[in-house]
């Protein structure tokens, strides 16, 4: 039996500073054996912020090691008891291309998360502050550019961890959501937001979640591509049953505009179902097109996609449209709650 079954939390974070130092060295010694965690230097009280491990090509300090390993009673102690520092090992961590949060989300741990955020926010605020007094104070200055900030929720849709993102809509509920907290906070490099990332990644279990708590889905990319366009594009080299889903799903449920650029989305469709599919809802539209037809307007030579014709089309009305997502993709809704 381990330790954290044997004795609570709280008597454990009050022992004596000698048993307690024994009990992370030998917490850590006890994961590393388990793991891909390579040993490269000795855990001290005195420089408690130090890389002591790598993993891949990240070294990683005490702190972040037990985010890793999901090791809350760790992660307390060397916060509360030994000064470890999560601003430290942010920034340890961002010179790596990493971050707290990207350890978060993909060793996803809710007890983890819930400890740090309230942390992050504090922190964060009182960064801003200093950003805001030294630019005033300094303004004629010219500094270099800051490294720039991991964005939490494009993070997670794109790794992806539903579970976090689900986490962090139920805590900003009642109150105003920052930034990097934003679903529908834009990439000022992609033009993307988690809405458009989804489509991208053709996640159809994150599409539809977005869709519930009303992402925005009818913004354009810096390539200005639709909703519709990337996934379109993402879907070609896909299953063609989730493609497919993820194109109804836009089409029908989120109403992203058929009509718009519908040239250059038959001739971007692979899949005989979605390009008859994308006819037909044209045809509903009054627009008489089909892939062939555009194909040859445009000269080009597409062998892989005949379809032609609304032949084989099979009409799946709108109030049963629940039944295309019987599927894995969105099994996780079942653990879900929406208000």
């Amino acid at each position: 039996m381990g330790v954290c079954c044997s004795n609570s939390v709280d008597s454990m974070m009050n022992m004596p500073e000698k048993k307690l130092l024994s009990f992370v060295q030998t917490r850590i010694m006890e994961n590393i054996d388990y793991s891909d965690f390579k040993l490269l230097d000795i855990f001290e009280k005195e420089n408690v912020n130090k890389a002591i491990l790598s993993i891949y090509d990240t070294k990683i300090n005490a702190l972040a090691f037990s985010i890793i390993t999901n090791d809350i009673v760790l992660m307390k102690m060397l916060y509360s008891r030994l000064g470890a520092s999560f601003e430290q090992t942010e920034f340890f961590l961002i010179e790596q291309n990493s971050s707290i949060f990207e350890l978060i989300i993909s060793n996803y741990n809710q007890e983890i998360l819930k400890f740090y955020l309230p942390l992050y926010l504090k922190s964060n605020h009182s960064v801003q502050i200093a950003e805001i007094e030294y630019t005033l104070t300094f303004n004629s200055v010219s500094l270099p550019s800051p490294i720039k900030k991991f964005h939490p929720m494009r993070l997670a849709t794109e790794k992806p961890c539903i579970e976090f993102l689900s986490y962090i809509q139920s805590y900003f509920k009642t109150q105003e959501i920052p930034k990097e907290f934003d679903i529908n906070d834009i990439d000022e490099e992609t033009g993307e937001n988690c809405p458009l990332i989804a489509c991208r990644e053709l996640n159809l279990n994150l599409i539809v979640y977005f869709y519930r708590i009303q992402g925005n889905f009818f913004i354009k990319n810096k390539r200005q591509e639709n909703a519709l366009q990337i996934a379109l594009k993402s879907g070609q080299l896909s299953d063609e049953t989730l493609c497919y889903s993820v194109i109804v799903f836009l089409i029908d449920v989120v109403r992203i505009d058929i009509t718009e650029n519908y040239e250059e989305n038959l001739l971007i469709a692979k899949h005989i179902n979605v390009i008859e599919f994308i006819e037909e809802r044209l045809l509903r539209e009054g627009i008489k097109s089909t892939k062939r037809q555009v194909e040859e307007k445009y000269a080009v030579n597409d062998t892989g996609s005949d379809a032609g014709s609304l032949k084989n089309f099979q009409e799946i009305p709108l109030s049963t449209i629940s039944s295309i997502f019987a599927i894995d993709e969105i099994s996780i809704f079942s653990e879900i709650t929406f208000d």
